[in-house]
């Protein structure tokens, strides 16, 4: 057993190493940065439920560096004031605001579908009601639009985490947002968040944007990115500017499970054997971790399986340092060794759920049957 937990080991320190070396590429910075004309910029935000957080990010997008950009809001059936804030606010922006409803469609997809057929700009740069933004936001995601970019991923962060679950959830999700980083930067995609995305209108249109995968609930992010990679490989990339990094808050510990199992489910639908194959052997590597490790301190090894834990934890020390730094996350020694102590646990629980369990969002049940039509 020792013999199979050092092997285990060593494929996922070369791991981390791989993560780290495409991390260091994703955020190449451009020497020269790119200007790109706002008139020809929209912003989508589908919204659903969200009269609480409505008019903080219209009013952040009020602050942008840039002018003359267009924000389409497009409503999935709230049954709060979410239209009406949006709508109040659409009669005094200095940007144009136009605000849809949904109506033959629901569902993030075709928030996003309908948004993009309506807007007048070639590039889409998407986030979510719940973010806020800072005022060199669109600036910034708009600048890594080089002329072989179909695709710029962006940075988030959860915050401000006071509270210990909120600080977990805030280091997990800079994990996520790592190695979708480092992922792209490696030149093989596996995750983006659709809160920090911007993508060439004609790129979503060519690939057909969620057609074939608009029956699974979650994705909208994954499945656009993988599509666009596979028809034009190297044309995603990671924003490496701070300024672009937005932030949205920390959930109830119930709901941030259920969020997560949505996430695990999109997994077993993915195209690319690369995304497969990490998802299979993560999975793999902290299940080892969890059988393995006191099996064998169970029968007297100790000292072996210790020094490899203690490797595991200086390796993705190191790694995750610079994502926090660089998404603005504090780091929290006690909240990395706490993650260190359940985190596998975690992970091999949330992914056997999400082969089974159908969360509810946002007062919806989303059952694995339910397809979302796009207009």
């Amino acid at each position: 057993m020792l013999a199979v937990l050092t092997s285990v080991a060593i494929l996922y320190f070369i791991f981390l190493f791989l993560l780290r070396k495409g991390w260091k590429m994703a955020l190449r910075q451009r020497d020269v940065l790119r200007t790109i004309d706002p008139q020809t910029v929209t912003v989508v935000i589908a919204a659903r439920n969200e009269a609480s957080n409505m008019a903080s990010i219209l009013g952040d997008l009020e602050r942008q560096s840039v002018q003359n950009f267009q924000v389409i809001v497009v409503d999935d059936h709230s049954d709060d004031d979410t239209m009406v804030i949006a709508r109040r606010f659409s009669e005094n922006t200095t940007y144009d605001l136009e605000v849809v409803s949904l109506e033959s469609t629901s569902g993030k997809k075709g928030a996003i579908t309908a948004g993009v057929h309506r807007a007048r700009g070639e590039i889409i740069v998407t986030t979510d009601a719940d973010c806020r933004v800072g005022p060199h936001w669109i600036e910034s995601m708009t600048a890594s639009f080089e002329p072989h970019v179909k695709l710029v991923s962006g940075g988030v962060r959860l915050g401000p985490a006071i509270s210990v679950t909120a600080q977990l959830q805030a280091a997990e999700f800079a994990s996520l947002i790592g190695v979708g980083a480092s992922t792209i930067g490696l030149g093989h995609p596996v995750m983006c968040n659709g809160a920090n995305m911007a993508f060439r209108r004609d790129a979503f249109l060519e690939v057909g944007g969620y057609s074939g995968n608009d029956h699974i609930a979650s994705g909208d992010d994954v499945f656009l990115l993988q599509k666009i990679h596979h028809r034009y490989p190297g044309s995603v990339v990671f924003c490496p500017y701070p300024d672009a990094v937005v932030e949205t808050s920390a959930v109830p510990w119930r709901q941030f499970v259920n969020q997560r199992i949505r996430w695990g489910a999109k997994w077993k639908y993915a195209t690319s054997f690369f995304t497969r194959a990490m998802a299979l052997f993560v999975g793999c590597v902290h299940l080892s971790w969890i059988l393995l490790v006191p099996t064998l301190v169970g029968t007297g090894t100790v000292v072996e399986p210790v020094i490899l834990l203690f490797i595991k934890a200086l390796l993705e020390m190191v790694y995750l340092r610079k994502v926090h730094r660089f998404t603005g996350v504090k780091w929290r020694w006690q909240i990395f060794f706490l993650l260190q102590i359940i985190y596998s646990a975690y992970i091999v629980v949330v992914g056997g759920l999400a082969n089974f369990k159908t969360p509810a969002w946002k007062g919806r049940k989303i059952g694995r049957a339910v397809v979302e039509i796009h207009s």
